[in-house]
């Protein structure tokens, strides 16, 4: 683990992507990258490209200023920090001997030590609400089980995933960027979030004002 004074001075360059990334000895351009931690240890890397996903399981530990990830071929750790809904990640390359920071922005986040354990299911209004350019939805996780948190139009189709997949319990925050499923902004409007588990489904309304 390299401490964050080995890295010091100005920032030469800033990449926001596409990013590229090692696949089987060849290089790919990932359009997006996103890393989904669960709470067991286990995550999972996707990286997005125009064509299709790549999918990468790992495994990580957090001793609370240190991420450590293993994809395969040990762990490695580097300090990191969270401010607001933004995950920075200090970096180092020993072969050319440079720094790097990762910037991901959050988009779910567990409480259990503010709220306690929930004894229900729920999902709470959203905020603020009518919104614009994002807003918040909290919801409660009672006993481990697979959850879904998803808006829709008005028609009932599909616009974006927030939420799936196995949770522990304990009260998650994620935020809706009003963006659909392919990255591309929605319209003005009245939408609706539902949040479904196999005993619960559970609906609520937000409205984007643009």
């Amino acid at each position: 683990v390299f401490s964050s004074e080995d890295c010091s001075g100005e920032s030469i360059s800033t990449i926001t992507g596409p990013f590229s990334l090692e696949e089987g000895g060849e290089s790919v351009d990932c359009n997006s990258i996103s890393i989904e931690l669960s709470a067991d240890g286990s995550g999972v890397v996707t990286c997005t490209t125009i064509a299709f996903d790549i999918i990468q399981d790992i495994d990580w530990a957090d001793n609370g200023t240190n991420l450590c990830v293993d994809a395969g071929d040990g762990f490695n750790c580097a300090p990191y920090s969270v401010e607001g809904e933004m995950f920075t990640q200090q970096g180092y390359d020993e072969e050319s001997s440079t720094c790097s920071e990762l910037q991901y922005q959050l988009t779910s986040t567990l409480a259990i030590d503010e709220f306690g354990i929930p004894t229900d299911f729920s999902v709470y209004q959203n905020y603020p609400n009518p919104f614009n350019p994002s807003t918040t939805i909290e919801f409660d996780v009672a006993i481990p089980a697979n959850v879904s948190l998803v808006v829709y139009d008005l028609t009932g189709k599909e616009v974006y995933s927030l939420a799936s997949g196995y949770h522990v319990p304990g009260r998650y925050s994620v935020v809706w960027n009003a963006n659909d499923s392919n990255g591309e902004q929605v319209s003005s409007g009245m939408y609706i979030y539902q949040l479904r588990t196999s005993d619960a489904v559970l609906t609520k309304k937000l409205v984007l004002l643009r």
